[in-house]
């Protein structure tokens, strides 16, 4: 496990391994001596200069993590709803309410804030005011991005009277509303989060693909529904560019995904987040409504999302957008979280954690995969993983067939 240096100040150091990696701290100090680092495992850390340091606690005090901050009670209510634009849909990973949310406030010479692959295919957050930018934040990215030059971009957006919108992890949004106090015209979307994986595993898998396809890698699509649809079936699609030559691929079962699927490869603060749990940071929660067949008599192939709404300003959201939904329907709490665990707690921290990073410097992609695919214990986990949640519907789809027949 990752322990920063010790100190008996009360700076960012003390939160240890509960950092989320936000980068709030860098913002907030006015010395300007804390840089985020990589630690051996590749995720971002603070970093002290303790020469220019003066031990004003002013970077414990603001950071997300440390156990003092304000969430929204328990009252959310919860919507199940999908997008009317069929191509939004297909391109979404679930039911595309992202999208429908960001183009709402486009139209109100507003701003959106969101994680895209740059050219690097490193994972960054970019605030933009353009549609093509807004539709390169779609889809699900499996690995941490940063945020640290989008939060003085935002407040100074809403300084200049701009709506934004800022999409993230739950800990990403509890920094921006940590750094912003005036609020008025953000609006706060967390996605109903698994975990993060190391930006350096994720480095490894882009140059294990462009070295076993001879070309670059320029996009990667973790949840692409368009061959098997929504759910169960969907599949990780990447591009690859050669010799002026875009092609597309489709891997059986990356082992990437499956280590990140059975939580191995997350942050270690992940597995004891601050943020997991029924009450909210945010103004709206959304992810897929993995629960939908306990409430609807029908399937979405493709995709249906769950929101919970947190906040009167995250009503105000939810109806801007009704005119583009397909459904909007209000459901119980016990229905609308369903298999959604996270909405409970946080991703439990597997054992082979402590082997998975394990000198993952010298390491490459090929490494990793075996081990993932034999360990015993992962290969239980899926099964129990995949059985418990799509077993109910393929039970139920018995049953429902039974009774037409009766």
């Amino acid at each position: 496990m990752f322990i920063l240096p010790y100190s008996t100040k009360m700076t960012i150091e003390k939160i240890g391994s509960d950092c989320s990696g936000c980068s709030l701290c860098v913002q907030v100090c006015g010395k300007h001596c804390i840089s985020m680092l990589p630690n051996k495992e590749g995720f971002l850390y603070p970093v002290i200069d303790h020469a220019k340091c003066v031990d004003c606690g002013l970077c414990y005090k603001k950071c997300p993590c440390n156990g003092e901050h304000e969430k929204s009670p328990s009252s959310s209510q919860y919507y199940a709803a999908a997008n009317k634009n069929s191509k939004d849909l297909l391109n979404s990973s679930s039911g595309g309410l992202f999208i429908a949310m960001a183009k709402a406030i486009l139209t109100q010479d507003g701003y959106v804030c969101g994680c895209v692959f740059d050219e690097k295919m490193k994972a960054v957050h970019v605030c933009t005011n353009k549609i093509q930018d807004v539709e390169r934040m779609m889809g699900s990215k499996y690995v941490q991005s940063t945020i640290e030059d989008c939060l003085p971009k935002v407040k100074e957006l809403l300084v200049a009277g701009h709506k934004v919108l800022f999409t993230g992890t739950a800990c990403q949004n509890a920094a921006v509303k940590e750094y912003i106090k005036n609020r008025e015209n953000l609006y706060l979307v967390d996605i109903l989060c698994h975990g993060v994986p190391s930006p350096l595993f994720f480095s490894k898998y882009v140059d294990f693909l462009e070295e076993k396809h001879q070309g670059k890698l320029t996009n990667i699509d973790f949840r692409n529904k368009k061959q098997l649809g929504w759910g169960s079936e969907h599949r990780t699609l990447y591009t690859i560019e050669k010799e002026e030559i875009t092609r597309e691929y489709i891997p059986s079962l990356p082992a990437y995904f499956c280590s990140f699927f059975w939580g191995t490869n997350l942050r270690e603060s992940c597995y004891k987040c601050h943020f997991a749990g029924e009450e909210r940071i945010t103004d709206i929660t959304i992810g897929d409504f993995w629960g939908y067949w306990t409430y609807f008599h029908k399937k979405f192939p493709k995709g249906i999302s769950i929101a919970s709404v947190n906040t009167k300003r995250g009503e105000e959201l939810i109806h801007l957008i009704d005119d583009c939904l397909e459904y909007c329907i209000n459901i119980p709490a016990d229905k609308a979280k369903g298999t959604n665990t996270n909405f409970y707690h946080s991703t439990p921290r597997p054992k082979t954690r402590d082997l998975f990073y394990e000198d993952i410097e010298n390491k490459s992609y090929k490494d990793f995969v075996w081990p993932i695919y034999l360990n015993r214990e992962t290969r239980k986990k899926m099964l129990v993983s995949v059985y418990g949640r799509y077993m109910p519907q393929f039970i139920k789809s018995i049953i429902t067939s039974f009774r037409k027949h009766d």
